[in-house]
């Protein structure tokens, strides 16, 4: 019997991930790859892409503008630009720094966030690492809005924080395989 098979549980974990567990970041990303596939496949989650298609756009705006005050000052290279210059170095400067900004304080740590089409519920999950520890922290944020049930036309609005931070050898094996169905039991303490 080959380490491969050892690691499959269930016709469902058909390519199992195998990564260095000697690596905090290796184990990081497979972890942070199966909880995303896990809230998408199994609990019918729905990704929000807004954030980054916010970084994308602005990202393409500040590099267009640089690249259009460039073209600009190449056709017409007897003119006078500076002040073009430095309006889309500034532009260039104020948007980069937003989408900075918008990194390190709004969508940090910010692995997934979705809705469930079924019940409209909300999640919103953030993982970290702690340094050169070997730990998974896991935080859910969930929400669920319910209209009430007398006809009344009310919305109420359940909300659900849990947190699970865990050693990666509860769903890494000692070859580095990841076991799905060890990970995903974990999930289902902290994800309704």
């Amino acid at each position: 019997m080959s380490p491969k098979e050892k690691v499959v549980s269930s016709p469902a974990e058909e390519t199992p991930v195998q990564v260095n567990i000697n690596s905090l970041t290796e184990l990081k990303v497979a972890t942070d790859d199966a909880v995303v596939e896990y809230l998408t496949k199994k609990r019918g989650f729905r990704r929000n892409n807004f954030h980054t298609d916010l970084q994308l756009f602005l990202g393409f705006l500040a590099s267009g503008v640089t690249m259009g005050e460039f073209y600009y000052s190449w056709k017409h290279p007897g003119v006078d630009i500076r002040s073009y210059t430095i309006a889309s170095v500034v532009f260039y400067v104020v948007i980069t720094s937003f989408l900075t900004f918008w990194a390190f304080y709004r969508t940090k740590d910010l692995l997934f966030l979705g809705k469930r089409p079924e019940d409209a519920s909300e999640i919103a999950v953030r993982t970290g690492a702690d340094g050169h520890k070997p730990l998974y922290k896991l935080s859910v944020h969930e929400a669920t809005s319910r209209t009430g049930s007398s006809g009344s036309g009310k919305k109420s609005k359940k909300s659900i924080e849990a947190d699970l931070t865990a050693p990666y050898s509860k769903w890494f094996h000692t070859d580095g395989f990841l076991s799905v169905s060890g990970l995903e039991a974990e999930l289902a303490k902290v994800i309704q």
